[in-house]
């Protein structure tokens, strides 16, 4: 990858998930303790106070409005790449894309997806079994076949989501990290 993590995140997943404030009402991750909060670069109201180490309650609507790029991408390394382990992976096109899919599912379902990917135990944790496992895989294909199939395996897990209003999105986003694409070509190869 020509990226770093924090590069990708900023570069990508916050391009993605955009600036502005989200107050869609249809999106559970807008909600808080049964209040609308929003969402900005991707960032919940719940994840947020994780970050922050501040009671939920703290975060208001006005809070999550006034969410600032620096702390969005410094969440993001923490509680998406950090947290699960997955920074003891080898950094490449795959595990960036897994980072973002923790960003639609949450991070443990990335990290659980993966490791059913690569037959291990899914708990949710990036532990030694699961980067020996993914050394493993990884070493049965290059690059691109390995961004393939973790594609495909993303995208059956949207597949198996009962409220699928937002499934075109997501796998547009999951397809724009395909070989070929303008974001292969500027970040891997």
């Amino acid at each position: 990858m020509k990226t770093t993590p924090s590069e990708f995140i900023d570069r990508t997943i916050l391009v993605h998930e955009g600036d502005k404030h989200s107050v869609d009402p249809d999106d559970k991750g807008n909600w808080l303790d049964g209040r609308l909060v929003g969402s900005k670069y991707g960032v919940t109201g719940a994840a947020l106070a994780k970050y922050r180490k501040v009671p939920t309650s703290a975060i208001t609507f006005n809070v999550m409005a006034n969410l600032k790029r620096p702390e969005a991408i410094d969440l993001a390394l923490t509680e998406y790449y950090r947290t699960r382990g997955l920074d003891l992976l080898p950094w490449d096109a795959v595990i960036a894309s897994v980072v973002d899919h923790g960003y639609n599912r949450g991070q443990g379902t990335a990290v659980r997806v993966l490791q059913r990917m690569i037959g291990v135990g899914d708990d949710g944790q990036a532990g030694e079994q699961t980067r020996e496992a993914y050394r493993k895989w990884r070493c049965k294909y290059d690059e691109a076949e390995a961004m393939r199939v973790w594609t495909q395996t993303r995208l059956r897990d949207y597949q198996s989501l009962r409220n699928r209003k937002y499934i075109n999105g997501w796998t547009n986003r999951a397809n724009s990290f395909l070989p070929g694409t303008g974001w292969w070509k500027a970040n891997v190869g």
